[in-house]
This record gives C-alpha cells, structure tokens and sequence, in this order.
C-alpha cells in the first residue's frame, strides 16, 4: 500500500523521529479505517477565521480562494490537521 508521506513527514517533525513509524502504522491504518474528512461547515469556519484575521468579509476570502484555486489546499490542511489531531489523541508513548 502506497500512502502520501507529506502528512507523515510532518509528523515526523511534530512528534519526532520514535513516534514516526507508529505515525505511520497509524495514518495507513486510519484511511482504512477511521473516516476522517472535512466537511463544509469546517471550511465556512476556517474562512471566517481567515477573514477575521484579515479584517475581510468572508465572502472576499471565498472568492479569493477559488479564484486562485486555493480551496483544496485549504481542504486538505484542515484534514492534515484532523489527523494530527486524531493521532494526538491515540498516541500512547512509551519509554
């Protein structure tokens, strides 16, 4: 099974080089398993989050967004940071 390393790598980098290949293990087994997506709803926040931190209405950011072709990208950032999030949560560390 092929996955792609760029969450992975940056796991690596968050977490450091023990945790990498339970990162791994783990991130190949959560596209199996867990369902781990963005919805609309999550992509509306983030723009508002955006958009406040710029002193723009949302609505400019949207339109900024797909004109430049950014939305998957942005989609995709708040999947990475899902997975993060969720690895977090599931990690047992040990020494």
């Amino acid at each position: 099974m092929v996955i792609n390393e760029t969450p992975i790598k940056n796991i690596q980098f968050f977490f450091g080089d023990k945790f990498y290949l339970g990162a791994k293990k783990c991130y190949a087994l959560h596209r199996k398993k867990e369902k781990i997506f963005v919805t609309e709803d999550e992509v509306a926040e983030r723009i508002n989050e955006i958009a406040a931190s710029y002193h723009k209405w949302p609505q400019e950011i949207k339109t900024y967004y797909e004109r430049h072709n950014l939305m998957s990208q942005l989609r995709s950032d708040l999947k990475e940071e899902k997975i993060k999030k969720f690895l977090r949560e599931k990690a047992k560390i040990t020494e």
